[in-house]
């Protein structure tokens, strides 16, 4: 990558050379044009006749230079997390590849006046997410306080999780929302950092809109069961002769599906309401 640091008057800048290609070109665009969250600004200059990335740094540290004399807790590895989710979920909205953000420490910058994390997007890497976050769960391995439990047994779990080659980074925030009954309750500690906005609006978003898709099928299956239970119904009642046993396992059958329907709709409605909007 052979990054160099620059400095003038106002600014500092991580800089790196760069060769564009028609598959960078997009997320390139997309990142010169746009103000991106947890993304660091860039801005590209040709200087004898190289191209090269300016990244601003001014006022970040990178979280190798932070932790150098100081071990990882929990609640900064918990901050790390979902300042990772964040940038992933932004940068899908503008169909930038998961695989440009980089995921060295010396390249992941702490804002302190924000209180946030700020990544690099480099549109040629050779790594995957799934390898870079690999290597930064073994970095922190290196870096946690052993004397805190729950930071040990999130990163490990992390690190197993991301040998896992269908690893996705939803299951860190699955496992935050298992310590607390809501996912506000299971941020709380970072909502400093995250805000109680936008940013956690996403995080709910993202972690209820699976539900919300998978439970589509509620709103069919209710009336559909309780329409077929009220024909046959009226069929057996008004039209039959005799009731056989194949009418009467498909009225239960209808029934049961409606009730069960109705249940879920009210668990669903249930989780909803924890994980719903402000």
């Amino acid at each position: 990558m052979n990054p160099e640091y620059q400095r003038d008057i106002d600014y500092t800048y991580l800089v790196i050379p760069f060769i564009s290609t028609m598959e960078s070109e997009h997320s390139l665009q997309m990142l010169l044009s746009n103000r991106i969250t947890g993304l660091l600004p860039l801005s590209k200059k040709a200087v004898n006749g190289e191209e090269k990335l300016y990244y601003n740094i001014t006022s970040r540290q990178s979280v190798d230079k932070v932790f150098e004399n100081e071990d990882y807790g929990y609640l900064d590895v918990k901050k790390l997390m979902v300042n990772i989710y964040l940038v992933l979920q932004k940068m899908k909205e503008y169909l930038m590849n998961e695989n440009g953000i980089v995921l060295n420490p010396e390249f992941v910058f702490y804002q302190p006046e924000e209180q946030n994390y700020e990544f690099i997007f480099l549109p040629e890497t050779t790594n995957s997410f799934r390898e870079q976050f690999h290597f930064l769960t073994e970095y922190l391995l290196g870096r946690i306080d052993y004397e805190d439990d729950r930071v040990v047994e999130f990163v490990q779990y992390l690190y197993r999780e991301s040998k896992n080659e269908n690893f996705s980074l939803k299951l860190a925030l699955d496992y935050l929302s298992k310590e607390s009954p809501s996912i506000e309750e299971a941020v709380s500690e970072v909502n400093d950092v995250v805000g109680t906005g936008e940013e956690l609006k996403d995080i709910r978003e993202a972690c209820n809109s699976d539900t919300k898709e998978n439970h589509k099928w509620l709103n069919a299956l209710i009336p559909i069961s309780l329409i077929g239970s009220i024909l046959v119904f009226l069929y057996v009642m008004f039209c039959a002769a005799t009731v056989n046993v194949y009418e009467y396992i498909l009225f239960t059958f209808l029934l049961s599906v409606f009730g069960i329907c109705l249940w879920e709709k009210r668990m669903y409605a249930g989780s909803m309401g924890i994980l719903g909007d402000d």
